[in-house]
């Protein structure tokens, strides 16, 4: 990639379709590691009966974002049926279609990225024999209405999906409509469990977290005390406050508070960085420090490609805008920012180079009035999981950085894809 296909990204207004989103997924193996952790429980999951039905699956992807996750990874291994059913939700009309909540834009279905990774799932899903049968709507994911948001002509009946997926969701639930984020995130949780799925239905979130104990190293660190989380900050955002903190410890409360079960597997992973950041004796170059702490000299990084998407994955870890946290003189602008997290990524190295921690809970959530046979097989399930968390990280980071995962910035679901079925298969 050169720099002359680099053009700076606004710098007034963060808009999350600015490439934010692929220059963070060039650089971890997030997406490798938790295609591979869901392809080995879909296989589980196979094991004990569960969602996967030799005629037909019925899948709802709620919050989707592109759809890249669920179709390209989540899918992509683990199990073999006559037909998966997808129908996904999601506020963005880039990627679903629709009309744009902030500029009236207006997208079309086939023009929006849900319908163009659809197209490359589509060609893996008839090479394994499976036909796909799928659609995604614009919605609220978070107004308890999920049935009405993917009916058409009332074709989606309630308690009919065998799994939903609610990856990477919960950052974004804010206030709305006289609702407060909390009653929101309930909202969501409660349709989930006892109007989306059957009854031995199953639900899985991912979400990054906040570590164990004494966490101010991690990604999910950076996001709570320096995303924007305040209504004034949000003004310079397309997309919701991160309101949230640390999501998957809410869910865990909303589902005790609401009598969902849901159970947890922490699976931990890096965010990369290029060597560009770094001097001979492996210290944070001042020049570039200087730059990133100064929005009127991002211009300079387009003829360093990999420095300028260093910077986009930073901002897409806060997602604020460069000049509202540049005017910010507090503990949470842009100066504090970049001297804290700089340091951090050039403490924190392994064989496979500088990288940010990115400590994420996997959560399995079932229907409340399941029979209890169906969460003893999905507790087996869960443990079956954890049992090869080991050889799961070892071989996600191996496959990472074999294929050249980390290098370059096109949008590389397809690959990233046959990385997860390859590896599973091995």
């Amino acid at each position: 990639m050169t720099a002359s296909h680099i053009s700076l990204f606004n710098l007034a207004v963060y808009l999350y379709d600015e490439g934010y989103y692929d220059s963070f997924k060039a650089r971890t193996e997030e997406k490798v590691l938790t295609g591979m952790v869901q392809g080995f429980c879909n296989s589980a999951l196979v094991k004990q009966g569960l969602v996967f039905h030799q005629a037909e699956s019925r899948i709802f992807d709620m919050g989707s974002g592109p759809c890249d996750t669920s179709l390209l990874y989540y899918l992509s291994t683990g199990f073999k049926c006559a037909k998966v059913t997808v129908r996904a939700v999601d506020e963005n009309a880039q990627y679903v279609g629709g009309q744009d909540l902030a500029t009236r834009e207006h997208t079309t279905y086939l023009k929006s990225d849900a319908y163009r990774n659809f197209q490359v799932a589509q060609k893996e899903f008839n090479a394994r024999g499976i036909e796909l049968d799928f659609r995604s709507s614009q919605g609220d994911a978070f107004n308890g209405q999920s049935v009405a948001n993917v009916s058409v002509e009332n074709d989606v009946t309630p308690n009919s999906f065998d799994m939903a997926f609610l990856s990477h969701l919960f950052y974004h639930v804010a206030p709305k409509d006289g609702l407060s984020s909390e009653q929101r995130l309930d909202n969501a949780l409660n349709d989930v469990a006892r109007n989306i799925l059957k009854k031995e239905g199953i639900a899985v979130a991912y979400h990054v977290a906040i570590g164990e104990k004494d966490d101010n190293y991690s990604f999910q660190y950076f996001r709570d005390n320096f995303g924007s989380k305040s209504s004034s900050v949000a003004l310079h955002s397309n997309t919701d406050a991160m309101d949230t903190k640390d999501p998957a410890t809410k869910i865990e409360r909303s589902c005790v508070k609401q009598g969902i079960t849901c159970r947890t597997l922490r699976v931990n992973t890096k965010l990369h960085f290029s060597d560009e950041l770094f001097d001979d004796t492996g210290k944070i170059k001042n020049d570039v420090k200087a730059i990133f702490k100064n929005p009127d000299r991002y211009q300079e990084l387009l003829k360093t490609p990999e420095l300028y998407q260093d910077l986009k994955s930073i901002y897409f870890i806060v997602q604020r805008s460069a000049n509202e946290m540049s005017a910010d003189k507090s503990e949470t602008g842009l100066d504090n920012l970049m001297e804290k997290i700089l340091d951090v990524i050039q403490d924190t190295s392994d064989e496979y180079g500088h990288h940010l921690i990115m400590h994420e809970k996997m959560q399995l959530i079932t229907n409340p009035e399941r029979p209890i046979e169906i969460q003893e097989k999905v507790d087996a399930v869960l443990q079956e999981v954890e049992s090869q968390m080991g050889i799961l990280y070892e071989a996600a980071a191996k496959k990472f950085f074999e294929r050249g995962q980390h290098q370059g910035l096109i949008n590389q679901a397809e690959t990233s894809a046959k990385v997860v079925r390859s590896a599973i298969a091995e």
